[in-house]
């Protein structure tokens, strides 16, 4: 029977599915492979033909896969929108407090403001950049680089917000 796996941000995982996650991260065949390259390791030590043995599990090139796993189940679980619900939109809406008022008694709302937010930096924009940055820590992890930066410009997202705003703005003083 499947259940429910609570993962952060409210996603939530099947068993099922992540079961079979690493699976196909570390399918049956590559775990027979690494027992069977330690059975050989080791006898080759207990027999005398070596002095020393040694175990080596190399993850490195499981990276790729874990990395398109971990896509997949982040689409599958439309984790891009609860990252916006729970992330993007209370972070914009602190920042806001209650709207903007500006003159002549015209203000922007907050539903305004993140309405125009979802128009230029949509959920499946959210999810780009989410998997961009999966990408780049790959080779970190895989122990190919040193180090990994990621850098999310938002510079045309505001300024197309500012313009989706700013026509806002302008119809509410026309009327």
């Amino acid at each position: 029977k499947a259940v429910q796996v609570d993962l952060p941000l409210g996603i939530e995982a099947s068993t099922d599915r992540l079961v079979q996650a690493a699976r196909n991260i570390v399918p049956p065949e590559w775990i027979q492979q690494l027992v069977e390259d330690t059975l050989d390791e080791i006898t080759a030590y207990m027999i005398g033909e070596s002095d020393t043995f040694e175990v080596g599990i190399r993850l490195s090139d499981r990276i790729e896969v874990a990395t398109r796993e971990i896509k997949s189940i982040l689409e599958e679980m439309d984790a891009a929108e609860l990252l916006y619900v729970q992330v993007v939109e209370p972070t914009v809406l602190d920042s806001l407090g209650q709207g903007v008022d500006l003159t002549f008694g015209v203000s922007v709302t907050d539903s305004e403001v993140l309405g125009a937010l979802r128009e230029v930096a949509p959920p499946a924009w959210v999810q780009e950049q989410v998997e961009l940055v999966i990408d780049e820590a790959g080779p970190y992890l895989a122990g190919k680089t040193d180090s990994f930066s990621m850098e999310v410009s938002l510079v045309e997202n505001k300024r197309l917000a500012g313009s989706i705003i700013e026509g806002m703005v302008r119809e509410k003083l026309t009327t």
